[in-house]
């Protein structure tokens, strides 16, 4: 550790080597101290650490071939003080003195002399007994207990009769035709406790117990015929088998064989249980379909937009009268007594609200509406009968309105909570604790506080620590906190350079993390906590630690596995830093995650539909923030597999000009149109351009499915505009916080377990083994999913992959193996050709080549005809040289694509015939016959024709008009190819197709096309 020169007196050196002052001057005196200083006119010195280093280094060291008296002590099983009388008797003729004085060093060829010297004739040691017959120390020495073993005891020391030990190992060995219970439980593949349990219950009654610790010896026969006995009949499986196939518990299963639901079920015994037959499970699982034209109580109840129970009491009443029993006795209603139930439904009062619609008005439950109607809060509030409820006036609803409306200057509990990051319930605690003084209850029995409370508390929150910015916290703020937070420890001197080290640790870390601002105050609060624990365990600096030391540190169960992991962090570092005592390399192994469920597909499926469902969600979502926020997190699942801290770090604001909506107003009656909602995808995509994923420090990017841009825009622009009215820094606040709101679930409530981790497993699973069962990608499954989670090797994301494919195929899941966003008559040619290709004829292979060229042929446009000739000659080569191609070759060629291992020049764009080049000094791809773009490639186009057009119009050179002119028209071609396939609404999302038509317009006069047409009929 590089540091400036420090001096300790002649007291502060005696306490560090741990002896009297005197020593530390005869120290002085034999110059072993050589940089000491007198004081002038003193006795006193002063003496650098280096000096004190040096010496402990060479004080502490034993030379070669020598022993301490503590490791003699050891090796013969006596104590220390036995060593120094046996050195008085001259039975260690050669030790000699260590150096300065400090204790005596023994050769070990003494000792070894010794030792011989000691051990009787024809005996052997205890430790060397041991390993003679493979059994541990205590073992012999219970032998030697029992008197089955002779011995000759020296001090402490053991010695056993070597013949004795000889007949212990011909009694050990094991006869033939018997196996120990550890090799017969390899054989069953069963656990060594379970062969006991059969020794025990006598069902292996030839097994005999070899002696004390030894165990049993079983005949191979004995398990051979046991193993017989053991298989399974033909048709039947074990229970546990059964309830894993059947996705139910075990003791599930055991209720459904009780009630004769599994009829051909067999006990074999108490040890295997039950066995089921294959049939009666299929036979069961065909019970569970639920037939055509029939919901389920809870479909019925979503249908009829009302509680399950009053499903029920309906069917008690009689108005589902078709209805049957389904699975564990569920009621299954026919879908036309449903149908029959909704047209006797009378009309509805004009201008009147139900229970339920009052409700969602006022946003309050339907209970609270009750509640009201007692009150008379309602007084012209109309129960018409007992099935269809109260109607309530509007004009009742707008005068409670005017009631519950929070007084200007005052925040409800819920608006506070998420503005001070706390829970509703601390809220109101901190209301009844008088921490917000002025707050008071309204007429309705809610709470309200007013902003002058609010600011006074987060000031007395932000008096410990205030980041340098407002509502960000970036490392600076995260290195200041740990300074900070250091302040109050009590450091003593004798760990003063391990605290100095720590610090200059945790600087660089924290410094050099690409962490969010959430997660950096997170480490400041574990680095802050371990080194409080660290300054309470080690005895000495961090660096004087033996390994022994920091082993038994490391396997201390008080000790927090977070502290363990930043002080093994912090011992790498020292390592690099200055010279240690201990040797070790210390790393801490990472757990494999206990939860690794995914969702069903079925389940994933729903997901994905509920989120696309704008009509339910836009309603709720223009009124409350955090449902809105819900939204767009959920969806953001459905997109990408980023994990929670990327969505809410990753996702940007979002300007609104392009498609002019700056009012939630706007969607009470209009929703966003396919063009807007691209532009708004655009602007996401451009915005996020590389994400630096905070874990990793790899690098992502934002996709989004053709299905979801109209949800996600919706989703992404309601947000902002929430974000802009509560004046919050990111897009997701609340769920940075509070994570997501459970009501948003409220339509379909099976789906209110969501997790962000189980989903992110779920999308990259399902991608997984799409790609693996489609066949096409099967070698580079792994890779392609580790790219969508952006991990820097496929260990990390094997984590995340469950090997299981209980829903069968998953073809259904819309993730395309071609749908990667290229088009182009040449990238459809080559799927074309390896999706249909199979054994042809000549003839057939000819009018195959004949159809290419009549769906590829270019349109003749006046004053264009010798351009489009020369590009459909380009055209007709390629189809010819495609369809050439063997299967084999396509697939190669489409999977080297598909992974980007083809690239072009320009992004967003692959080439044909990669590594080589047609052109090697141009610049730009767009005017290449073996271009393959892509959507996002359509950005580049915008600019490139920008820059033709100009240089067109303003050149005064006829040659590079021509060459510009030429240019501009394949341009042109690539631009007319993605509109056929992709639609002008969708192009003019990425590029102004009036200003580009205003452009040409201009330059028509300009434009050098070769005059001459070929007189070739296309």
């Amino acid at each position: 550790m590089c540091r400036e020169m420090s001096y300790l007196n002649i007291e502060e050196v005696a306490k560090t080597l741990s002896c009297d002052k005197s020593t530390v001057r005869s120290y002085i005196k034999k110059n072993k101290l050589p940089n000491a200083i007198q004081k002038e006119n003193s006795r006193s010195y002063l003496i650098p650490e280096s000096d004190i280093d040096t010496l402990i280094q060479e004080l502490s060291t034993t030379p070669e071939g020598y022993l301490t008296i503590q490791e003699v002590a050891s090796r013969l099983s006596c104590s220390d003080s036995n060593i120094r009388i046996y050195i008085k008797q001259g039975k260690f003729p050669n030790t000699i003195s260590k150096k300065h004085g400090r204790g005596r060093l023994i050769p070990k060829s003494d000792v070894e002399d010794f030792e011989q010297a000691l051990k009787p004739d024809g005996y052997v040691s205890l430790e060397h007994a041991a390993s003679m017959v493979s059994l541990n120390a205590n073992t012999i020495l219970r032998y030697i207990n029992d008197g089955k073993l002779s011995n000759h005891k020296v001090g402490r020391k053991y010695w056993i009769l070597e013949k004795d030990i000889l007949n212990l190992q011909q009694d050990l060995s094991i006869p033939k035709g018997y196996i120990t219970t550890k090799e017969a439980a390899n054989r069953m593949f069963w656990s060594e406790s379970h062969i006991l349990t059969y020794i025990r219950t006598n069902k292996l009654p030839n097994a005999v117990l070899r002696g004390a610790g030894l165990g049993y010896l079983i005949p191979e026969l004995d398990i051979e015929n046991l193993k017989k006995n053991l298989e399974l009949p033909e048709g039947y499986i074990p229970l546990k088998e059964a309830a894993k196939i059947l996705d139910i518990s075990i003791a599930t299963l055991r209720d459904y064989i009780k009630a004769n639901k599994f009829p051909n079920t067999i006990f074999r015994n108490q040890t295997e249980g039950y066995l089921i037959l294959e049939t009666d499970i299929s036979a069961y699982e065909r019970s569970l379909v639920i037939p055509d034209g029939f919901l389920t109580v809870s479909q019925a109840a979503q249908k009829l937009l009302c509680h399950e129970e009053s499903v029920r009491e309906h069917i008690r009443k009689g108005n589902f009268p078709n209805y049957i029993r389904g699975h564990k006795n569920e009621y299954l209603i026919l879908e036309t007594d449903i149908l029959s139930l909704q047209m006797q439904k009378p009309n509805k009062l004009p201008r009147h609200k139900t229970i339920k619609e009052a409700a969602e008005r006022l946003a309050c439950h339907p209970d609270t509406i009750r509640k009201y109607i007692k009150e008379n809060k309602f007084p012209n509030a109309i129960l018409r009968a007992r099935r269809e409820g109260y109607l309530i006036p509007e004009t009742d609803i707008e005068s409670l309105e005017l009631t519950l409306s929070i007084p200007p200057g005052y925040l409800t509990i819920s608006e506070v909570a998420e503005r001070l990051k706390f829970s509703e319930g601390y809220t109101k605690q901190l209301i009844l604790n008088n921490r917000l003084p002025k707050a008071y209850k309204m007429s309705t029995g809610s709470w309200v506080i007013p902003e002058a409370d609010i600011t006074d508390y987060e000031t007395s929150l932000y008096q410990k620590f205030t980041p340098e910015t407002k509502g960000q916290f970036t490392t600076l703020d995260a290195i200041n906190k740990f300074k900070y937070k250091s302040l109050n420890l009590e450091i003593p001197n004798t760990l003063q350079n391990s605290f100095d080290l720590y610090m200059e640790f945790v600087n660089h870390t924290l410094s050099n993390s690409k962490a969010n601002g959430d997660t950096l105050n997170k480490k400041v609060v574990y680095y802050a906590n371990t080194i409080d624990a660290i300054i309470s365990i080690i005895p000495r600096e961090v660096y004087l630690l033996t390994d022994k030391e920091i082993e038994g540190i490391l396997q201390s169960k008080s000790t927090p596995d977070y502290v363990k992991q930043y002080f093994v962090s912090f011992l790498q570092y020292c390592a690099k830093r200055v010279n240690c005592n201990f040797k070790n390399n210390y790393n801490m192994a990472n757990k494999d995650p206990k939860d690794k469920n995914i969702y069903s597909f079925e389940k994933f499926i729903d997901y994905y539909n509920y989120v696309k469902n704008i009509e339910v969600h836009v309603p709720e979502a223009i009124k409350t923030k955090t449902i809105a926020q819900t939204w767009l997190f959920v969806l953001m699942h459905m997109i990408n597999a980023w994990r929670k801290s990327d969505i809410i770090h990753g996702l940007p604001s979002i300007d609104l000009d392009d498609i002019k909506v700056n009012s939630l107003s706007y969607f009470e009656k209009e929703r966003l149109s396919h063009e807007q909602a691209q532009l708004i995808v655009n602007q996401v995509y451009l915005k996020v351009g590389k994400l630096r994923i905070s874990k990793t420090g790899a690098l992502g990017q934002f996709l989004c499915h053709s299905d979801l841009v109209v949800p996600f825009a919706t989703a992404v622009v309601i947000v902002e505009l929430h974000r802009r009215k509560w004046k919050d820094i990111l897009l997701l606040e609340s769920i940075r916080h509070n994570f997501i709101n459970k009501k948003f679930f409220k339509h379909k409530k099976d789906l209110s377990d969501f997790k962000s981790l189980k989903m992110n497993r779920t999308l990259l699973t399902y991608y997984f083994h799409h790609i693996n069962e489609s066949g096409k990608d099967a070698d580079i499954s792994y890779e392609l999913t580790r790219t969508m989670r952006y991990h820097k090797d496929q260990d990390s994301t094997t984590v995340y992959i469950q090997f299981t494919n209980e829903d069968g195929p998953l073809d259904k899941v819309s993730l395309n193996l071609f749908n990667r966003g290229h088009f182009g008559w040449l990238y459809n040619s080559m799927i074309n050709l390896y999706m249909e290709q199979s054994s042809q004829t000549l003839e057939e292979r000819t009018k195959m080549i004949q159809l290419y060229r009549d769906s590829y042929a270019p349109i003749q446009l006046e004053g264009l005809s010798s351009f489009l000739l020369k590009e459909q000659n380009y055209e007709n080569s390629l189809p010819l040289r495609l369809a050439m191609m063997s299967k084999k070759e396509l697939e190669i060629k489409l999977k080297k694509i598909f992974h980007g291992e083809m690239p072009a020049k320009m992004k967003h764009a692959q080439c044909f015939i990669f590594p080589k080049c047609s052109n090697k000094t141009a610049t730009s791809c767009l005017n290449c016959e073996y271009i393959i773009p892509k959507d996002y490639l359509l950005f580049s186009i915008g600019e490139e024709l920008k820059r033709l057009i100009e240089s067109i119009k303003s050149t005064k050179f006829e040659a590079i008009r021509k060459r510009d002119s030429s240019l501009l028209f394949k341009v042109l071609f690539i631009l007319d190819q993605a509109a056929v396939e992709l639609g002008k609404e969708h192009i003019g999302t990425f590029i102004d197709l009036r200003d580009l038509k205003s452009s040409l317009i201009d330059i028509q006069d300009n434009l050098s096309v070769t005059s001459k047409v070929s007189e070739t009929k296309v």
